[in-house]
């Protein structure tokens, strides 16, 4: 449901949960948590859809039976209950993506750093095998930086959310895997 119904007074929301009650009696709805969501709703007037859809059923003579009010649920009911918390778990995944983006662009400086200065020693006329064993030492501390953040940032979304989405190795262009 509406996250905005955790804030009603509780006059105005026994009120309406009296006037669900009532009228779910009325149409021989069984007084389930679904059902009464569905009812609460329509009586709050928080969504126009799902009142004009129960209006027509009323109006049609149509009974309440299992199916109608399932589908009133999963239609009306449903998408905003599964959207309530989905702002935080995005929130927490753009946190640890933002994390993982800042400290892979800090690796990306330091390794940087580290072969201009290994080819600044090239142009000094140093050793070239020198040179490439200081480039491959370099290159495998920024391959073992990259496994290690790429491991920690693997396990904070798994953690935080359970979104399923995954971003980019910053060593591969491949994209994100889904």
């Amino acid at each position: 449901m509406d996250s905005g119904f955790d804030d009603l007074d509780y006059d105005y929301a026994a009120s309406i949960a009296g006037r669900a009650v009532r009228s779910m009696a009325e149409q021989r709805i069984p007084p389930t948590p679904t059902n009464f969501a569905v009812w609460f709703q329509y009586f709050a007037g928080s969504h126009d859809d799902l009142r004009n859809a129960i209006d027509l059923l009323i109006d049609h003579n149509r009974p309440f039976d299992i199916r109608t009010n399932q589908d009133l649920f999963e239609t009306y009911v449903a998408p905003q209950a599964a959207t309530v918390g989905t702002s935080e778990r995005l929130h927490a995944l753009m946190g640890a993506a933002k994390e993982f983006l800042a400290t892979a662009i800090a690796d990306n400086h330091s390794q940087m750093q580290a072969i201009s200065e290994v080819a600044d020693q090239g142009k000094a006329g140093v050793d070239p095998k020198a040179l490439v064993a200081q480039l491959m030492d370099e290159l495998a501390r920024a391959a073992t930086r990259a496994t290690h953040l790429e491991a920690g940032f693997a396990e904070k979304p798994a953690s935080s959310t359970s979104s399923g989405i995954r971003f980019p190795n910053p060593r591969s262009a491949r994209g994100p895997t889904r």
